[in-house]
């Protein structure tokens, strides 16, 4: 026995050693964005679409439930482009954003908002559950159009865009996404749908149903040019993983990104909020 509890303690030792060695890692490269660890997942991200950006930021999650208390998630986030000056007409973005642990949690994405075209919550990719939805994006207010903006890109007043996510445990969520400047069908029937001020129309979103009924052939053909853009996959070992790169340095909006409406919404682990009555 008495040599038996100093072999295990070896082992442990030489274990956690091991596992601090190899952190997870989370990059990006010209056609990939990946995450290590609990995540692991390779996203490709299909050319023309390249890597413009990357980085990380940690954000206050305002909560609905819990006023006085916001936590704080790290949005890790990885841009694309189709090319690198002009007016943008194509992009894409992947998030990875992570709650503390054991204490917040995302909301499961299980209803669409009005405006939303489209929402399934059942679809199996390599293993792994997605939610796909595909909705109408205002670029004002909107974080990744903003950062466009920053820095000398021109984008439409309105997206079209497809998205996917995941979520490998429950404070953890991945997200793709894919715009294009929205066909001019769905831009016409949200300016009817909007309001004149001073002469200039504005959009207002409007029900998704009304949007199919006069824009279908549009959103069909749309959706089909997003299934191709990404593939994903697991990361089976390190040979799997793309190499690093290291996107030109662009300016990040003063705003921090709103993860509720690029990740969704959070919500407490423990749903009992009796204590707070």
């Amino acid at each position: 026995m008495s040599l038996r509890i100093p072999l295990l303690l070896a082992l442990l030792t030489a274990l956690m050693a091991t596992s601090a060695c190899t952190p997870a890692r989370t990059g990006a490269s010209a056609q990939s964005f990946y995450s290590t660890g609990v995540t692991d997942i390779r996203i490709d991200v299909a050319p023309p679409l390249t890597l413009a950006a990357s980085g990380r930021q940690w954000v206050s999650v305002p909560n609905e439930m819990l006023i006085t208390l916001q936590p704080f998630t790290e949005f890790s986030f990885a841009a694309y482009a189709a090319d690198t000056t002009g007016p943008l007409t194509q992009t894409a973005h992947t998030i990875i954003s992570s709650l503390p642990r054991n204490s917040w949690r995302f909301s499961p994405e299980s209803w669409k908002s009005p405006d939303s075209l489209y929402l399934s919550s059942d679809n199996i990719i390599n293993g792994t559950r997605w939610t796909i939805q595909m909705r109408p994006v205002i670029s004002q207010g909107d974080w990744f159009s903003e950062l466009w903006q920053q820095n000398s890109r021109q984008t439409p007043v309105l997206w079209l865009a497809k998205r996917w996510s995941s979520n490998p445990v429950d404070d953890t969520r991945i997200v793709a996404e894919y715009r294009e400047a929205a066909p001019q069908c769905v831009s016409d029937a949200m300016l009817a749908e909007g309001m004149e001020t001073k002469g200039v129309a504005t959009l207002r979103p409007i029900s998704g149903v009304l949007l199919w009924a006069r824009c279908r052939a549009d959103l069909d053909a749309f959706s089909a040019r997003a299934d191709n853009i990404f593939t994903m996959q697991s990361i089976t070992n390190s040979a799997s993983l793309p190499g690093i790169s290291t996107p030109s340095a662009l300016t990040l909006p003063a705003n921090k990104p709103n993860v509720r409406k690029l990740v969704g919404e959070v919500e407490p682990q423990d749903r009992d909020t009796s204590y707070l009555r």
